[in-house]
């Protein structure tokens, strides 16, 4: 008796597992075949495009990074995205008033050279954190 009670709690647990996997197939299924008809705006961080960012030293050094950007993004989450582990960076300013003081050790200074934020080749005097990105932009920090 005590076989037959262990054959069938195998038997019913290879029958959950098989019924949990049939489950998850079905529901990814219909998610795939199923469309979303929520509102676009709930949607947090919607993968857009690529964008590129280009950190030109002005010593001759340029550096390339490319990746996706997503609804919202702005210059700064652009900035911080690909210098995570890559560069180090400063800004000054207050939220909406943030302009970049230093990257890799360049300093901003008053009456010398400055970091410039350009965005499709124009020039932005804006807040970094205030500069929407959108896709395929090309964002180039220049020091000059």
């Amino acid at each position: 008796m005590a076989s037959i009670y262990i054959h069938t709690w195998k038997g019913l647990l290879v029958i959950f597992i098989a019924a949990f996997f049939v489950a998850l197939i079905v529901s990814g299924l219909a998610l795939d075949i199923v469309p979303d008809k929520g509102d676009e705006n709930q949607r947090i961080l919607a993968v857009q495009h690529k964008a590129e960012l280009t950190i030109n030293f002005g010593n001759g050094t340029i550096r390339k990074f490319d990746g996706e950007i997503a609804e919202g993004m702005t210059v700064f989450n652009v900035l911080e995205f690909a210098g995570y582990g890559n560069f180090d960076f400063e800004l000054s300013g207050a939220p909406g008033f943030q302009k970049i003081s230093s990257i890799d050790g360049m300093k901003s200074t008053p009456a010398g050279k400055q970091w410039k934020v350009y965005v499709n080749g124009k020039e932005q005097n804006a807040s970094i954190d205030a500069i929407p990105v959108s896709g395929k932009d090309k964002i180039e920090l220049r020091y000059q």
